[in-house]
């Protein structure tokens, strides 16, 4: 937490988790991160470099999944669909809601972010301006218990 993670695109870090009660019938888990545009192009998207649905691990092995709700889905669309301008910065919320009774007790232990590489390559073929070094993985797995 609170550490800025890069895998060559992306700058992102977690400042903050909270759990959300169930006032309006579902609860889960609010996750705030800062996502920033590592790269010179303007004009990106998360979405454009082929991002997946995030995923939020909770410490008895339970996941969450942003869009196992329709509101957690609408919710993550803020960030896949948000523009960057070059080195811009964007700082989000994402509900992971659960429409049964969540403990809060049973805390996030790590957020998954990760990417389909393969299939932005395949996709984008000899134009691809993203993911072209060839390391071992660009997917992130923070680890949500261990403050900075």
């Amino acid at each position: 937490m609170n550490q800025w993670m890069f895998n060559c695109v992306w700058r992102v870090r977690v400042t903050n988790v909270a759990f959300h009660p169930a006032g309006d019938a579902v609860n889960g888990w609010d996750v705030t991160m800062q996502w920033a545009n590592g790269t010179s192009y303007a004009g990106i998207s998360p979405v454009d470099t082929r991002k997946q649905d995030l995923v939020l691990g909770l410490a008895n092995g339970d996941t969450l999944t942003a869009t196992d709700t329709t509101r957690g889905s609408l919710n993550q669309q803020q960030l896949d669909f948000h523009t960057f301008p070059a080195s811009g910065q964007f700082t989000y919320t994402q509900s992971f809601l659960s429409g049964a009774t969540l403990d809060p007790s049973n805390k996030p232990v790590k957020l998954l972010v990760t990417f389909d590489v393969t299939a932005y390559r395949a996709a984008a073929g000899s134009s691809a301006k993203f993911w072209k070094l060839k390391t071992p993985g660009y997917n992130y797995r923070i680890n949500l218990t261990c403050p900075a």
